[in-house]
């Protein structure tokens, strides 16, 4: 039985390891962050929507830019303070990326603006045939994938994507299958599910809490490009040791060692799985 256990729990283990380099080099680094303005009641004919910053970006024209209609562009610089500056009409060399145009989806235009650091705030400008429009109401982004929608007519901002709901996804996507991986190799070591249920789902759902809060704080609520793998990695670290402590005391039956080993080596299967599944949770969460 000894050499069955052992076999199980180093077959899992290396499966786990063989795991961790695949879905390392696909976590390196996040996308940047990705803010979406879906535009309600566009202007009629062409017209160009674009983001006012505090920050003024860097040098005007950009290589690319002169394929743009340059009145158009002309009335974005137009709008420009010393407070307000228009991003991506005014930035260069790729550092600001927007979608000035915009592409129909359904009765909207949609406007995708990308760079390694989103500001906190800004307004929206556009820039038609019609004439010039900027909003006086200032968003406040507190997510690293953001979905607003602007109403045109109306020049104001009329929906954004709830963080909570964010927050939400972010730990239903970890928490369900980790319960589910876990449940499994919980079986595989032989352990009661009557006897050990309670421990096991209590224990599974603060650490998952806890990760929830340790990525979602720093992706999702902080709006900031960062490095999932290291985080999720320096996160799983007191996870390993609370869930080592916790199961050897609490649940029932067998050794003190296979209750070691089994938080271990569900840790370890779990975590690769994390690793693996976080670009997918984050192209889930930038549909939101």
């Amino acid at each position: 039985m000894k050499k069955r256990l052992s076999s199980l729990f180093a077959c899992v283990f290396l499966l786990a390891i063989i795991a961790l380099p695949t879905a390392a080099s696909a976590n390196s680094a996040m996308p940047d962050p990705i803010l979406t303005v879906k535009v309600k009641n566009a202007p009629d004919g062409e017209y160009y929507l674009d983001l006012l910053i505090h920050e003024r970006p860097w040098n005007s024209f950009p290589d690319g830019f002169y394929e743009y209609d340059p009145a158009l562009l002309e009335g974005l610089f137009s709008l420009h303070t010393e407070d307000w500056w228009p991003s991506v009409a005014w930035s260069s060399h790729g550092y600001w990326q927007g979608d000035l145009a915009g592409t129909p989806s359904g009765e909207m235009m949609v406007h995708a603006f990308s760079v390694y650091s989103l500001p906190r705030e800004f307004r929206i400008a556009v820039s038609s045939a019609s004439g010039l429009r900027a909003t006086d109401q200032i968003f406040h982004r507190d997510a690293y994938y953001t979905t607003i929608i602007y109403d045109y007519a109306a020049n104001r901002i009329a929906y954004a994507t709830p963080v909570w709901l964010a927050y939400l996804i972010q730990f239903l996507c970890t928490c369900i299958p980790t319960l589910l991986i876990e449940g499994v190799i919980l079986l595989l070591f032989r352990f009661d599910w009557r006897k050990n249920r309670k421990v096991f789902l209590l224990l599974n759902l603060v650490t998952q809490a806890f990760l929830t809060w340790c990525m979602a704080g720093q992706y999702i609520g902080s709006g900031d490009r960062g490095y999932p793998f290291l985080m999720m990695i320096l996160a799983e670290v007191p996870i390993f040791i609370a869930e080592a402590v916790v199961c050897a005391m609490k649940l029932k039956g067998h050794t003190r060692g296979r209750r070691v080993s089994y938080a271990l080596c569900a840790n370890a299967v779990s975590l690769a799985f994390g690793l693996w599944a976080n670009p997918h949770i984050f192209r889930l969460l930038q549909q939101l």
